[in-house]
């Protein structure tokens, strides 16, 4: 995890300002340790999605598709 040598602050890649400036200071390449020293913050940059809004959005569409059969018995059941 990357840090500010100057007021010890931890940083993450987001949080970094452009010269890998810490954003509680403004120390301007005080930054050490982790991703965010090496290399400058990407747009995106290792982000993916949460594995509980992935299980959330399938039990939605989940939901949702038997509530669709259900449906389309109903209509079945009263126009038949």
């Amino acid at each position: 995890m990357a840090s500010c040598e100057r007021c010890g602050s931890y940083l993450t890649p987001t949080s970094l300002g452009p010269g890998r400036r810490c954003p509680r200071c403004g120390a301007e390449g005080a930054v050490t340790g982790g991703d965010a020293a090496s290399e400058p913050a990407r747009a995106g940059a290792g982000s993916s999605t949460p594995w509980h809004f992935v299980v959330l959005v399938s039990l939605v569409a989940l939901y949702l598709g038997w509530r669709l059969v259900q449906g389309i018995v109903w209509l079945v059941g009263i126009i038949g």
